[in-house]
């Protein structure tokens, strides 16, 4: 069982599935295609999640007691069994648990490596990130405060208040219309603000997003040298076997 699972046609077929199965729920928010094939729609959304549950069982059983060794493993038995629940007519009509059966296009991130190592990479970044995010609260604090004391009496819609102008702080740091929209309609009051707008973009948007990007694409690259090595070391294995073999044949000569 466990070389059906683990095999390529076995592998693409729910990678297949999942794919159909993403479509189907694109296609159920439309009201004119519900209102023409809802029926089929929701025929084919039960044959997917019956073709999930068999897959997991088939999983089970070959895996066993290590299946839930695996946190890719996890997330799959979880989002099955919370469709599966869905399922219930008296649990269907909540919104809220209906959310659940949407998350079954997520795991076209579990069935496929390279991107469960992507996201493997990012989730152990999360500490290394945690400094500079720490750091960029303190460049947004720090601005906001700047920000409320010189606009808050002239532009209060923007900086009345340090949450706000914190949120405002982030529209600069998305580049949403703060040069056209913010920065020039304020240099008519104060022709110098645009000396606190730009250092803010140059170090948060510019400076600290890349470092962000840095350490994210390090451990991105750092997990897939990993996987290369990892592959690397069965053929070493087998060129020493072959080796030892043949070193055993001239012997016997």
């Amino acid at each position: 069982m466990q070389n059906i699972v683990e095999s390529r046609i076995f592998r693409r077929a729910v990678f297949g599935v999942i794919l159909f199965n993403a479509v189907i729920l694109g296609l159920e928010t439309s009201p004119q295609i519900m209102l023409r094939v809802g029926r089929v729609l929701d025929v084919l959304d039960k044959f997917c999640l019956g073709f999930f549950v068999i897959e997991l069982i088939c999983r089970l059983i070959a895996y066993r007691t290590s299946f839930f060794k695996s946190g890719w493993n996890i997330f799959d038995f979880a989002i099955i069994v919370c469709s599966l629940i869905t399922t219930i007519d008296a649990v269907s009509s909540m919104r809220v648990v209906r959310l659940f059966r949407e998350l079954q296009a997520v795991r076209l991130i579990s069935s496929l490596k390279t991107m469960q190592i992507i996201v493997n990479a990012i989730l152990k970044s999360i500490p290394s990130l945690a400094y500079t995010t720490c750091l960029m609260l303190v460049l947004y604090y720090v601005y906001a405060v700047i920000g409320v004391s010189l606009f808050c009496e002239t532009h209060p819609e923007e900086f009345g208040s340090l949450p706000l102008t914190m949120l405002t702080l982030f529209q600069l740091m998305t580049f949403d219309g703060w040069a056209t929209d913010l920065m020039r309609p304020m240099m008519e009051l104060h022709p110098c603000c645009w000396i606190y707008f730009v250092s803010f973009v140059i170090l948060s948007a510019i400076l600290m997003l890349n470092i962000v990007v840095g350490i994210a694409v390090n451990f991105v690259s750092d997990a897939y040298s990993e996987r290369m090595t990892s592959q690397k070391k069965p053929l070493k294995q087998i060129a020493e076997i072959e080796s030892l073999l043949k070193n055993l044949k001239e012997s016997l000569k």
